[in-house]
């Protein structure tokens, strides 16, 4: 890649965290992990990657908890092939990104005094891309 990274920064857009009360067991966690990375804004170099976990107790699918993660990892990069750059942020930037939000997931869930909960180590390939809402 041609670009240069000038900086990069981390921010926690969203937690929701509930517990279900259910009694102790063995649960199946089925995390629905998903990414969004593009512009920022048009007049600057600023680019981000979304990373967001979904972990849910369905009447299929039961777990102890719900909860749902969003961070943002900001990247300042000087260069001017767009699609190198998303490219760039789909994989390397997703790689960047996603340990730390494998690190929040497990602090939120061992503060609450909670069993932790580890995140998967994944290939970023697999990653479901979402659209701008």
């Amino acid at each position: 890649m041609e670009a240069k990274i000038k900086n990069m920064s981390i921010v926690t857009n969203e937690i929701h965290f509930s517990t279900n009360n259910l009694p102790l067991g063995s649960y199946q966690m089925v995390p629905n992990i998903k990414r969004r990375v593009g512009k920022l804004s048009t007049d600057s170099n600023k680019y981000g990657v979304e990373l967001m976990v979904d972990i849910k107790d369905t009447p299929e699918q039961r777990f102890p908890l719900n909860l749902f993660v969003k961070i943002t990892g900001i990247f300042e990069i000087d260069g001017e092939n767009e699609e190198e750059i998303n490219e760039f942020l789909k994989l390397q930037g997703v790689q960047m990104v996603y340990p730390y939000l494998r690190s929040l997931v497990s602090n939120i869930t061992s503060s609450s005094l909670l069993q932790p909960i580890i995140l998967p180590i994944i290939n970023v390939l697999d990653f479901k891309e979402i659209s701008d809402e």
